[in-house]
């Protein structure tokens, strides 16, 4: 792979959060006339522009009234696990392709749905028609998306992260866990982060695409290489792990970069999982970590997968029945009993890092530009 070292790129800098006025989508804007503009005038319009720890986005669709629901059950049983005081920490977007200019009442739709959230991505957003992709899911967006997260850090539309996740409309976070689990990573380190549990065959020792991520300079290494595009079509999670075999070679390392099969690997009881080969972590060759979430991620329909305090993620509810009920078991987990003494139906927050105690945000106010 032809591009700079994970370790070349400069890290983002956590800060108190800094505000700007929330933008409007740019062919809204600019084309479409449905939308009142008095929507955005009883609106809290502004939006993060400080680095974020973790850089969270979900892809959906955009002509689709499932994935409406969808966001908005996320946006509603999901982020309420965050402590108000530290939310500008986690960036949300919803990611979808740009619809095509015809489509007047979808792109008024996604306006006023940015107008009230501010949280929505827009891939190719700033091409001609013409030279945006079509929605798809194993066409290239994955790679698409990559770029685009980097070009609006770059251009002022986005945020830089730490951290920065690619999960399906259909997961269910239980974020506490989630960060708590990249906690104990350095982001410094190129790492790649998911579920190796239950993937299909070996050669390409991927994280299931129900929900995987970045560290920062990893994700900047990744669009750096300029991946040719047929290198980025076929099944978006195998096509994503195939990439870290083909990462720069340390710097002090001088055989062609990319991890062979080294005999230190790790071989598993082919019973337990059905990836037998298990790469070594760091890589000895590009210093990759793979931060596995195993069987702490996995489909919501897997009986055999216990659903306890320590799931990270369930995936697969297809219905909004399915993920309400996904939901209320994950909130029933903790529940406290009131026999020791706490009240009932306590719900659990994320409990930041004392490190980050000086980020809080204590008024909205200050920041603002």
């Amino acid at each position: 792979m032809a591009a700079r070292s994970p370790y070349d790129w400069p890290m983002p800098e956590l800060s108190k959060p800094t505000y700007r006025p929330r933008r409007r989508l740019r062919h809204s804007a600019s084309k479409v006339r449905i939308h009142d503009e008095a929507v955005l005038q009883h609106k809290s319009h502004y939006e993060l522009v400080s680095p974020a720890y973790l850089s969270f986005h979900t892809f959906s669709v955009a002509n689709s009234s499932n994935a409406r629901t969808f966001r908005d059950l996320s946006r509603q049983h999901q982020r309420n696990r965050i402590p108000q005081d530290y939310a500008h920490l986690i960036d949300w977007q919803f990611v979808m392709a740009s619809p095509p200019d015809s489509a007047q009442e979808v792109w008024a739709q996604l306006e006023a749905e940015q107008a009230e959230h501010g949280d929505l991505l827009l891939v190719d957003e700033m091409q001609a028609q013409d030279e945006r992709m079509p929605e798809n899911m194993n066409d290239g967006k994955t790679y698409k998306w990559m770029q685009e997260v980097v070009k609006r850090s770059q251009d002022g539309r986005g945020r830089q992260a730490l951290w920065v996740m690619k999960t399906d409309a259909d997961t269910y976070h239980i974020l506490p866990n989630l960060l708590n689990f990249l906690e104990a990573y350095d982001p410094k380190n190129p790492t790649f982060f998911g579920s190796s549990y239950g993937i299909s065959y070996t050669p390409n020792a991927y994280f299931q695409g129900l929900g995987y991520g970045f560290s920062w300079g990893l994700l900047r290494t990744l669009v750096d290489a300029n991946i040719p595009r047929n290198l980025t079509i076929g099944h978006e999670d195998h096509v994503t792990g195939s990439w870290m075999w083909s990462l720069p070679a340390l710097p002090e390392r001088h055989q062609a970069a990319g991890l062979a099969r080294s005999s230190k690997a790790t071989r598993l009881d082919p019973t337990s999982n059905i990836m037998t080969f298990v790469p070594p972590t760091p890589s000895p060759y590009t210093g990759l970590v793979r931060a596995d979430f195993y069987g702490r991620a996995s489909s919501w329909f897997y009986w055999w997968i216990p659903k306890t305090e320590s799931m990270i993620l369930t995936h697969g509810m297809k219905t909004k029945q399915e993920y309400l009920e996904a939901q209320k078991w994950v909130d029933d987990l903790w529940v406290h009993p009131k026999w020791i003494g706490q009240s009932a139906h306590t719900q659990w927050e994320w409990q930041p890092p004392t490190w980050m105690y000086s980020l809080a945000e204590k008024g909205r106010s200050a920041g603002m530009v």
